[in-house]
């Protein structure tokens, strides 16, 4: 039996090392990881700062572990966000965003394993200039004492490895996302709605016959506040006020002047089916919906169109000779208008969401600006008010050009 004693004091001793070994090293991790992409850094924040982006390139989502569970609450994005996870391979966390900021980037306490906060961390944005970013990911955080001292540095490994590989698919996303907003068509705005309707400033601002009508959408107010103007299918669709009539012609070469043009050059479309009645007060959500499921920034005006019926159909043609001479508001313009109606009719509706635009694109309040064009009748003007029916199609730019 002396080997057996013999055993377990050698047993006993090798513990005893280890204890000591993992009292004397520190229980902590702390790491720095850095990556630099090209991007704007509104684009990287916007995956930054919203834990609902993090499962497709933090790292941490279902395809590493299958059973996982992911909750999220607080706000939205940004500071007071927070998600937690719980499964058997991640084991159980929470975070939460204590500090947002677009240009620096966020910061964020974490409960690993514990219910108190026992980590913290930061991802940042430095600016390089040229286009590039560098991000910088830092974390650190305890461990309990002893054990901790023992893995601390296997576990400052793992995590530099995993922030790497997240930094990097990150990297991907924003650049990929990036280049297909490159690809998105540019929207040209001459002039702005303030300016004609609040300063009264109906003078010319762009020659239609310098704008090209090839694959370009736009719509505008023209010169004197004469009438409206649409591009639309190669043609410009004009609908003058002249001695108190309509006069409507269609052209591929337009001429005069414009107080006010939106227009942009779209090659390609993406098209979607309206699956049910929509009034034309609801398109701005019906759009702003399939924006979001095709990836379309929310942020900067988009051209659409509408092709099918509308029931109901209300639209005008400004005519500035109604206009009272003191009238700065849209109502007032909208009234001395001429107005048109019909009770069902196929059109092709035309315009720019731009819910961020009030005042300059669309009026305060208003998400979208749109023109009705019908070609049958060859005559069209700014639309107000109407019941789209189903299988109307919404086109809207499709970046995969």
């Amino acid at each position: 039996m002396v080997w057996l004693k013999r055993l377990g004091i050698g047993v006993f001793s090798i513990f005893l090392v280890v204890v000591a070994v993992g009292a004397l090293r520190t229980p902590a991790w702390s790491l720095e990881v850095t990556q630099e992409m090209t991007a704007p850094m509104d684009v990287i924040h916007q995956e930054v700062s919203d834990f609902r982006n993090w499962k497709r390139w933090a790292g941490w989502s279902t395809s590493v572990d299958p059973d996982a569970e992911f909750t999220f609450t607080g706000a939205a994005r940004g500071e007071g966000a927070a998600w937690s996870w719980k499964g058997p391979l991640m084991g159980q966390g929470r975070m939460v965003i204590t500090k947002a900021d677009p240009k620096k980037g966020i910061w964020f306490d974490e409960a690993i394993e514990s219910e108190e906060f026992n980590a913290s961390g930061s991802i940042t944005y430095t600016d390089l200039g040229e286009g590039k970013v560098k991000v910088t990911w830092r974390d650190q955080g305890r461990l309990p004492p002893v054990i901790g001292g023992l893995v601390a540095l296997t576990v400052t490994k793992a995590l530099h490895a995993h922030f790497t590989a997240a930094l990097e698919e990150l990297k991907s996303r924003v650049e990929s996302q990036q280049a297909r907003l490159e690809r998105l068509p540019k929207v040209v705005v001459h002039g702005s709605l303030h300016a004609v309707t609040k300063a009264r400033d109906w003078s010319a601002k762009v020659d239609l016959a310098d704008l090209s009508t090839v694959r370009t959408i736009g719509v505008g107010m023209l010169e004197g506040l004469k009438g409206t103007v649409t591009f639309v299918e190669g043609g410009a669709w004009m609908a003058e006020v002249v001695d108190g009539k309509i006069a409507d012609r269609v052209t591929a070469e337009p001429t005069g002047e414009a107080a006010m043009m939106v227009f942009a050059n779209v090659n390609r479309w993406r098209a979607s089916a309206i699956s049910k009645e929509v009034s034309f007060t609801d398109l701005g959500a019906q759009i702003a919906a399939r924006m979001s499921q095709v990836g379309l920034p929310m942020d900067r005006p988009t051209p659409f169109r509408l092709r099918g019926e509308i029931v109901n159909a209300v639209w005008h043609v400004v005519d500035g000779s109604q206009i009272d001479e003191e009238a700065t508001t849209r109502a007032a313009h909208i009234a001395g208008a001429q107005v048109q109606t019909r009770s069902r009719v196929k059109v092709d509706v035309v315009g720019f969401y731009a819910p961020k635009s009030g005042g300059v694109i669309t009026d305060h309040g208003a998400d979208l600006i749109a023109h009705i064009v019908v070609p049958i009748e060859r005559v069209s003007g700014h639309l107000d008010a109407g019941m789209i029916q189903p299988l109307s199609v919404l086109l809207l730019p499709d970046p995969k050009e």
